[in-house]
């Protein structure tokens, strides 16, 4: 009848908003009839590393947004997503996977002889994130071709720790030694060798 308002219940599933809608006296309601729309789910979270901007009870609404970040700076998000991440619920995104925080890496030390990629100071690395290290003049990582002074090293948490394993060290080129036949101190992985070269002539 005319003047009573009507509410329409939705079945599990779509968002829950509640619309009124009015009876007029020719028999038509005042607004169209409410659009019920599917809501978007939200994958579980892991609350010791990963935040939500707000509470989320039974999912999103259709382009209703929720953003994704860490706890402290020790955890970032995955290699290849800022922060903070922003998702938007949408018809072609239902069940939504919220990206986890990671655990970091700390710039590892310059290794002997080489020097790091610039990264700014005070920053820490993403888990699968490359740091590289370049050889100095006169070393390589081959001896005694001297063809190679470029490595990459990945943030890794295989051992359980995330840290960058440095596992390789420059070499002193052979043919680059000092102009003598004499014992030419070579530094291989942080120790010191003697090694027996060829007269050689720098340049």
């Amino acid at each position: 009848s005319s003047g009573i308002n009507a509410e329409w219940p939705l079945r599990p599933g779509l968002d829950q908003k509640k619309t009124e809608v009015e009876c007029q006296d020719d028999g038509t309601f005042k607004t169209p009839y409410p659009q019920c729309q599917e809501t978007c789910k939200l994958s579980a979270i892991d609350s010791s590393s990963t935040k939500l901007n707000k509470e989320v009870v039974g999912g999103l609404a259709q382009k209703e947004t929720v953003e994704v970040s860490c706890k402290d700076d020790t955890y970032l998000l995955p290699y290849g997503y800022e922060t903070p991440w922003i998702i938007t619920c949408g018809p072609d995104n239902l069940n939504i996977d919220v990206p986890a925080c990671q655990q970091t890496c700390e710039i590892p030390s310059t290794p002997p002889n080489a020097e790091l990629s610039s990264i700014a100071p005070n920053t820490r690395l993403k888990l699968r994130q490359p740091v590289t290290a370049t050889c100095k003049q006169y070393y390589s990582y081959e001896e005694p071709t001297g063809t190679s002074n470029t490595r990459q090293f990945l943030c890794s948490d295989a051992e359980g720790e995330a840290k960058v394993q440095i596992d390789e060290f420059c070499y002193v080129y052979a043919e680059l030694a000092h102009a003598s036949t004499g014992t030419k101190k070579v530094e291989l992985e942080g120790k010191i060798k003697k090694k027996k070269v060829p007269t050689a002539t720098l340049r």
